[in-house]
């Protein structure tokens, strides 16, 4: 009985001993939580000060900053148009100012033997008797090499995000671009990436693309009209309602 008494007494020391030491384990635990959530409203605090200065100097540059934005229109040329075989491109093998001068009037030749409306435009014919056989194929190599799309889709979309300004890469507040096919397939998507809203109107396919931190899309819209080359309107004008997001104290 007294073996039994000692064990019962040794196992309630053991269980108050546990207690004891999981109590102050707690009391260090809620100590060390205590002490982080202290750290953190201070820096909380110190961020809301450090905060409220900036949108003090924020207010103060809007109040006194120029009031402008920058537009960039760009000629991204539809695929139908993308060869380099046309007068006024013939990359590749050194056209002089004559040379073009005259494939332009051949090409622009009034009656059957003009080209500017022929499926693939006439060439080479309208540069056989300007161009050497191995001239024209340096044209052909060098379309075959820069104007597929596959080829120049990333390259316009860096160059139409991001030009130089003297010394300095800038990104446009506002891009319109000609020609602008592949926009469901390529243009809508590459240009949101890039925090450029856009809005798209067909033929001649021209998006006017305003960044979405700097400009709201409001409306657009567009109509059709013709040119001196076709009796039937195949131009169109296509225009976007954009507002400015800076504050109504920007305009004081």
């Amino acid at each position: 009985m007294f073996a039994l008494f000692a064990l019962a007494t040794t196992a309630r020391a053991s269980s108050l001993s546990t207690a004891r030491r999981q109590a102050r384990q707690a009391r260090r635990q809620a100590r060390l939580v205590d002490a982080r959530a202290s750290s953190l409203e201070r820096r909380l605090q110190e961020q809301g000060t450090v905060l409220e200065r900036l949108e003090e100097r924020t207010a103060d540059l809007e109040r006194v900053a120029v009031k402008e934005f920058e537009i960039l229109h760009y000629n991204v040329l539809s695929n139908y148009s993308a060869t380099n075989m046309l007068p006024w491109f013939c990359y590749g093998c050194n056209v002089t100012a004559a040379e073009r001068a005259e494939m332009h009037r051949r090409f622009y030749a009034p009656g059957p033997t003009g080209f500017k409306r022929v499926r693939g435009k006439g060439w080479p014919t309208w540069a056989e008797e300007v161009l050497s056989p191995e001239r024209r194929a340096a044209v052909e190599a060098y379309d075959a090499l820069h104007f597929g799309w596959e080829r120049r889709c990333e390259r316009l979309i860096a160059a139409v995000c991001r030009h130089r300004v003297g010394c300095r890469e800038r990104a446009p507040d506002i891009l319109t671009l000609a020609e602008c096919d592949c926009y469901d397939e390529f243009w809508r998507e590459r240009l949101l990436q890039r925090g450029y809203a856009s809005t798209w109107r067909k033929r001649p396919r021209s998006s006017i693309d305003g960044r979405s931190s700097t400009f709201e899309l409001l409306a657009s819209g567009g109509y059709d009209f013709g040119s001196a080359l076709s009796r039937s309107p195949d131009r169109t004008c296509h225009f976007a309602l954009l507002a400015w997001r800076q504050p109504r104290t920007t305009y004081r």
